[in-house]
């Protein structure tokens, strides 16, 4: 405990020698080893062989000398005229380049993610093979004045299943070609229920994954996207374009329900519970006979008692 409160007021003490003394502990000492450095920093400095980077003056001020003169309660040496005039433009040039590179990645920062949100996708971005799947057509908006009123998606070939789960203020239409469904269209039917800036909408989707597709491909949904004000964006491009298509990675196909190993599991499970059976069958009949067993050792012990006793 003493320890820890002389730790604690050691920076205090410091601090009032400082102001006491009108310098701080140590400060004679640092002005020495100073002057016994200068020769060998002059000699580094004039060699032309041995070059030494330094920075510049305005930053070359070391942190013991700064905090002997702010424990001292006195304020650095001004600079020379000469010095001012040099560091002064490069100094300011050097804090230019800080603060525009500042200003660069912090707008990177916040654009990125944005950037990266504001695209039309479907929800999740993959699924399994040849089977069906709940797909969300997610659709942000990314206008500052105007409201998406119109979302279509269209569909790769051999789509013969889809159905729509109903969005309260929009109206939703299948478009197919023979039986195949080649896209669906999402309209506002009451202004409110527009997407408005700096909101996002999900349209889901129950959709059959055609078998011809197979487990690593990528199937694309070219989509196009209105706002109120006439503005129409297409979502047609490739993945690193400003405008990509919503694409969906297939993964490994589910097994299927009635599969042959199921058929096999529930094919095994009676034949398990019928060994089950039996050995419970075989248990109860071992004792059964030991009861009996048991009976007729005590009715032995019996007839020979009432022998001897007659005898």
């Amino acid at each position: 405990m003493t320890l820890q409160l002389l730790i604690a007021l050691a920076p205090l003490a410091l601090l009032l020698s400082a102001l006491v003394r009108g310098r701080y502990p140590g400060e004679r000492g640092l002005e020495r080893v100073r002057r016994l450095c200068a020769p060998a920093r002059r000699l580094l400095e004039r060699s032309p062989t041995l070059h030494v980077a330094r920075a510049p003056r305005s930053i070359r001020r070391e942190g013991g000398q700064l905090l002997a003169w702010w424990l001292a309660g006195r304020a650095p040496p001004p600079m020379t005229a000469s010095q001012v005039l040099e560091t002064g433009p490069q100094r300011r040039n050097q804090m230019n380049m800080f603060k525009h590179a500042f200003v660069l990645v912090a707008a990177l920062a916040l654009i990125a993610p944005v950037a990266a949100a504001a695209h039309v996708t479907l929800q999740p971005s993959e699924a399994p093979a040849g089977g069906f799947t709940r797909l969300d057509v997610r659709v942000p908006n990314e206008s500052d004045s105007a409201a998406t009123d119109l979302v279509e998606v269209q569909f790769p070939d051999g789509f013969e299943f889809v159905s729509y789960e109903p969005v309260a203020g929009w109206e939703a239409k299948v478009n197919s070609t023979g039986e195949q469904v080649s896209t669906v269209r999402w309209t506002a039917t009451d202004p409110s229920a527009a997407i408005e800036p700096g909101q996002f909408r999900d349209f889901g989707l129950s959709v059959g994954l055609p078998e011809e597709y197979a487990e690593g491909e990528s199937l694309t949904f070219p989509s196009i996207q209105r706002y109120d004000d006439g503005e129409t964006v297409r979502w047609i491009g490739e993945p690193d374009s400003d405008h990509p298509a919503p694409q969906v990675l297939l993964t490994a196909a589910e097994p299927e329900h009635g599969s042959d190993t199921e058929h096999a599991t529930e094919e095994a499970e009676p034949v398990a519970g019928a060994a089950e059976d039996d050995d419970g069958g075989g248990n109860g009949l071992a004792v059964a006979a030991l009861i009996v067993g048991g009976l007729g050792l005590v009715a032995g012990g019996a007839s020979l008692m009432r022998g001897g006793r007659a005898a």
